[in-house]
């Protein structure tokens, strides 16, 4: 049971909210008493909840404890994490997470009065090397495809196999879902074309970050093929508008003022029986030390392992096999205004083969809509063994291999775009957790509590967005119902 004394020594750090658990008004520095414990202790709390990382998982996180006394650190000098936006509200772009797709996201969105808008109209679009082609339907791009007939036919066997299969993933058992998730999804996909595969690897690499050999055939399936494989994925695709990094900007205006400190370098966290104590260095270099009530961590899995040393031994090893993430390079080129272009009309291309990068993103798609005029931007993204091949070069000559390749596909790029004003983007060693198989099986070890210490981020649930999102909101809502037991129990 936890008692509240007040004393007069300044708290480490700042206090960020003057409130306790119950929106009463408290002094800056507080002491609680854990009556629980047979040695009762004088514990000073600078807060409720320590938030470590900024990125939509923490930042999820923080929102839903946003009535407790909240700390957020981050050691970039930006929230966002992996979501990294540039341009306004009419014309934007993404150098990160691309795309909203879940309902509770979207809910977010709304909640935060950021607007989203819907790629359903898009063309359904695909790169081969240099080749390209584009379709009002799913089946119209099919029939335009560039391939052989024996190649189309092979192709469409596959992905219709696929897609029963991903239909049945909602119906699967638990030991079903375990058995396709112990398999790679090179493995599920079987005998096909090597077009097929190089296609399908293409799609899985773009969307989940891990090649398709590489990869658990049920994240492979679930969330790296979907999206291509299965028309109706696309109703449910929105852009945030402004970018997604927006969401995680809304929400650190929604905290209270300091509560979300950049520039904090985590080093170490230490557990006692009633408080956490979180070292850390902040933006000028200083060590400092905060303590709380209980701390969320949504630090990316290989860096949690740095900076806890007590972690169980099941846990350690689940985190240590999401590293190294899958490293991404990803680079915005702005487009001329007041022309047309090939790419009008399509958002997503997905490119395999010879390509240096994965995913073309037509973001002008979105701003278009509302400004026909504006050029707007398009991103090209290099995941996985693309991005290791581009990384030891220079941001120049990243710009000058992708831009080739971009006029290689569409001539006209050649006017359309300037490479000056492209923005290069390196997700190094950091970009999307590396999804082995098994990952789905070991994912209950990543949920565990640690004592007082709750993990989230897309590596304990699913690759991207919207994993983050979900996995903070539950590690949020699970924490805020703790703080107010432990305050009922002491009233």
């Amino acid at each position: 049971m936890l008692t509240r004394w007040a004393i007069a020594t300044p708290p480490i750090g700042r206090c960020v909210r003057s409130q306790d658990l119950a929106g009463r008004c408290l002094s800056q520095s507080e002491v609680y008493i854990d009556t629980h414990d047979p040695e009762v202790t004088m514990v000073h709390t600078d807060a409720d909840v320590i938030v470590l990382g900024a990125g939509i998982a923490g930042m999820t996180a923080a929102y839903e404890l946003r009535d407790h006394r909240v700390i957020v650190l981050e050691e970039l000098d930006r929230v966002g994490g992996r979501t990294y936006s540039g341009g306004d509200d009419q014309i934007w772009y993404n150098l990160g997470a691309q795309i909203v797709t879940s309902p509770r996201l979207l809910s977010l969105c709304e909640e935060l009065g950021i607007d989203s808008v819907s790629i359903e109209g898009a063309d359904f679009a695909v790169g081969i090397d240099d080749r390209w082609a584009r379709g009002s339907t799913a089946e119209k791009l099919f029939l335009k495809m560039p391939l052989t007939l024996a190649e189309k036919a092979d192709f469409a066997v596959t992905v219709l196999r696929l897609r029963r299969l991903l239909h049945r993933v909602p119906k699967m058992t638990q030991d079903e879902k375990l058995e396709l998730d112990s398999q790679s999804l090179s493995r599920v996909i079987g005998r096909a074309a090597p077009t097929t595969h190089q296609i399908l690897n293409g799609f899985c690499e773009g969307a989940a970050g891990v090649p398709a050999n590489e990869v658990s055939a049920l994240m492979g399936l679930v969330y790296g093929l979907s999206a291509y494989i299965d028309p109706k994925s696309s109703k449910q695709v929105r852009g945030a508008r402004g970018g997604t990094q927006r969401i995680t900007q809304r929400i650190a205006e929604v905290l209270p003022a300091d509560a979300v400190r950049l520039g904090c370098r985590v080093i170490k966290v230490d557990q006692d029986s009633d408080h956490v104590t979180v070292h850390f260095e902040d933006q000028d270099g200083q060590q400092q030390s905060l303590n709380a009530l209980r701390v969320v961590c949504a630090m990316p899995s290989s860096a949690v392992v740095g900076v806890f040393d007590d972690l169980p031994g099941d846990m350690r090893s689940a985190m240590l096999s999401r590293a190294p993430y899958g490293q991404i390079v990803s680079v915005a080129w702005p487009v001329k205004d007041r022309v047309r272009a090939p790419w009008d009309g399509m958002f997503f291309l997905p490119v395999s083969g010879r390509s240096p990068f994965s995913l073309f993103t037509n973001f002008s798609y979105l701003g278009k809509r509302d400004c026909p005029e504006l050029g707007g931007h398009v991103v090209t993204i290099a995941n996985a063994h693309k991005a290791q091949a581009v990384l030891l070069g220079t941001d120049a000559e990243i710009v000058s291999r992708f831009f080739d390749h971009i006029v290689a596909m569409f001539p006209e790029a050649r006017t359309l775009i300037d490479p000056a004003g492209a923005v290069v983007q390196r997700w190094s060693p950091v970009g999307l957790p590396w999804m082995r198989p098994g990952s789905y099986a070991d994912r209950s070890a990543l949920r565990q509590a640690h004592g007082r210490v709750r993990f989230c981020g897309d590596y304990t649930a699913e690759p991207g967005l919207a994993g983050a999102n979900n996995s903070g909101y539950h590690v949020g809502r699970s924490v805020g119902e703790e703080l107010r037991a432990s305050v009922a129990a002491s009233a």
